[in-house]
């Protein structure tokens, strides 16, 4: 399951496993937060191999996770298991100093 509207609205003030095998869990962790939702942190390492037992809690609270880690789950995914979408955003100047650092070299 997706989509972030949906997300806060349905798990707003719920206690939720968000598991991270990502560079920076405290930033993921940091938006479910945001969005309102009671977080209970896991963090593994950065690009890490979920296996189901990983996410085995012994209770029924959902789970949520990153895009990236929930393609690493799909093969045992279930409907209590969630993923926050991401969009990136780039500074628009950023475009415009990368075109000049090109031109110069």
């Amino acid at each position: 399951r997706g989509a972030n509207v949906e997300l806060g609205h349905v798990l707003r003030g719920r206690p939720v496993h968000a598991v991270a095998g990502i560079g920076n869990p405290a930033r993921f962790f940091g938006s479910l937060r945001a969005l309102g939702v009671n977080v209970i942190e896991s963090a593994f390492p950065d690009h890490h191999r979920f296996r189901e037992k990983d996410i085995e809690f012994g209770d029924d609270n959902p789970v949520i996770m990153t895009e990236k880690d929930a393609v690493k789950c799909r093969t045992f995914a279930s409907d209590r298991m969630w993923y926050l979408a991401v969009d990136v955003e780039i500074d628009p100047g950023f475009g415009d100093w990368l075109q000049q650092r090109l031109r110069s070299k």
